[in-house]
């Protein structure tokens, strides 16, 4: 057990609905890309950019097999770089040979999209997840 999980007998049990109310968009999102990229795997390649340490995304992706469908990926705990640090985006761009214009990045964090944007990438900033569908409608 993780020392920030355990709370005192004075202090009272907080329900953590907001953190499953989280991971059920994130989860909706998640499946969603899955679908989007299951249509469009034969026009477009999908990448994984990710500011997971890496040795924990071993261990992610052992139990979360889907993210070998992806095209390729960098993990920040595994190239010592990390969003929103314009080098990761510049190695990403390298990496998978794409052209910024003609390269779309979505991330729920704006730091991380406004990097991107410097680059001349078109981005997304995932602030509602049930959105998605919405926002890469704009794209196609």
């Amino acid at each position: 057990m993780m020392g920030d999980e355990i709370q005192s007998e004075k202090e009272p049990l907080k329900p953590k609905t907001k953190k499953i109310k989280n991971r059920c968009a994130l989860d909706f999102a998640l499946n969603l890309l899955i679908k989007l990229w299951i249509i469009f795997s034969f026009l477009f390649k999908f990448y994984v950019l990710s500011n997971f340490p890496g040795d924990q995304f071993d261990k992610y992706m052992k139990q979360n097999r889907y993210l070998e469908e992806f095209d390729d990926m960098i993990i920040s705990g595994k190239v010592g770089l990390k969003k929103p640090d314009i080098k990761i985006y510049q190695l990403a761009l390298k990496k998978f040979d794409c052209i910024p214009s003609q390269t779309l990045f979505i991330d729920d964090r704006p730091e991380n999209t406004d990097s991107a944007k410097e680059l001349g990438l078109n981005v997304i900033t995932l602030d509602n997840p049930n959105k998605l569908k919405e926002y890469i409608k704009k794209f196609i």
